[in-house]
């Protein structure tokens, strides 16, 4: 009979939903009676397996629960982080700061820096998408086009100022306004990059 139940024990610890109710209904008392008074050493082993089985598996569901947690918590916390980004204060405060800066100030970086339209095309161009769209209405979106029709405007057009704004430079105070306003959690894995970059 011990060996039966010590068996029966084993068999129902082997499945997960049963194995928290074996333990709630007080299991592991009979089992370590078995294991200490026996005579038979086949109860005994099969005793010892379903305790084992208890342990080991108990402790895999505390992981898998402890792993069920975090998940739920990462989820709620990447709620919480995309409603946050959709509230009209926050916004409305991360649009006075991004207005903050006077256009003279920014533009006083680019007007002595002719070499960043150079900058741009041979660095830019493969980094992002760019569409440059001409004075005739002509689309163009590869490096190759992008850098063939800029070798073809005269020395006043390469010269223009949004040659030498369209590289990255321009978005650092965008981008770091960004941060500073939560719109970047290194926990969750949220990050801001630039990915296009419209003339």
């Amino acid at each position: 009979m011990q060996t039966a139940a010590a068996r029966l024990f084993g068999a129902l610890a082997a499945d997960e939903r049963l194995r928290l109710l074996l333990l709630h209904a007080g299991c592991l008392h009979p089992l370590l009676s078995i294991v200490h008074t026996s005579r038979g050493a086949v109860a005994r082993f099969e005793a010892m397996h379903a305790l084992g089985l208890l342990a080991v598996r108990t402790e895999e569901g505390r992981r898998r629960q402890g792993r069920e947690r975090e998940v739920r918590a990462l989820l709620n916390g990447l709620a919480e982080f995309a409603s946050a980004l959709l509230r009209t204060r926050q916004l409305q405060v991360l649009n006075t700061a991004l207005n903050a800066r006077p256009l003279a100030e920014l533009l006083a970086y680019y007007v002595p820096r002719p070499e960043l339209a150079k900058y741009t095309l041979e660095h830019e161009l493969t980094r992002m998408e760019y569409r440059v769209r001409t004075a005739d209405g002509v689309e163009l979106r590869s490096p190759e086009a992008i850098r063939a029709h800029y070798e073809s405007l005269d020395e006043a057009g390469q010269g223009g100022l949004l040659w030498r704004l369209a590289n990255q430079s321009l978005l650092a105070d965008l981008i770091s306004e960004l941060h500073a306003n939560g719109f970047v959690d290194i926990a969750l894995g949220a990050s801001v990059r630039a990915t296009s970059d419209h003339l």
